[in-house]
């Protein structure tokens, strides 16, 4: 069973927490060694959650023994807020960007469909093999058509022809 550590303690409870380096329970074994290593005698965790889901942990270390008033907290708490705002924002940003993609990708499809439809290459019962014009000129999207439009399956397709 993996180690169980503050941030994972702090994400599940979405509390913050407060200890010295001193106090740290056993299981915190191998983090108390880093940080007594590196001088630290205070930390403080805490969630970054925003009103729809739970995010991570951000922790801080002090080298000074208990350094962390309610205050402090409760200041580091609301900066910890902005923190999860700002990785939710761009979280969110990065998901729209995907769903815009997709959506233009889609869009092409269909206006290449439109196109095809408008300029009369779309006939039921055709040859496959037939090729399609558009404006008079062969078309590089009439392979591309087939497949959009006729995947195949045994079910009668609608081809293309000039």
């Amino acid at each position: 069973m993996p180690e169980e550590t503050l941030t994972l303690w702090v994400y599940e409870r979405q509390e913050p927490l407060l200890r010295s380096t001193k106090e740290m329970e056993p299981r915190y074994s191998r983090l108390q060694t880093v940080l007594k290593r590196l001088t630290i005698r205070s930390i403080c965790a805490l969630p970054l959650t925003t009103a729809r889901r739970k995010l991570g942990a951000i922790t801080f270390g002090s080298k000074q023994l208990d350094t962390y008033s309610p205050r402090e907290v409760g200041f580091v708490s609301q900066v910890a807020g902005y923190i999860a705002l700002a990785f939710d924002d761009a979280s969110n940003f990065a998901a729209l960007r995907r769903a815009s993609e997709e959506l233009q990708s889609n869009n092409d499809r269909l206006q290449l469909l439109l196109d095809v439809t408008k300029s009369g290459c779309l006939q039921f019962g055709a040859p496959r093999s037939a090729p399609c014009h558009l404006a008079g000129r062969p078309t590089r999207d009439a392979v591309r058509l087939r497949r959009l439009i006729a995947p195949g399956g045994g079910r009668q397709a609608a081809t293309l022809r000039g």
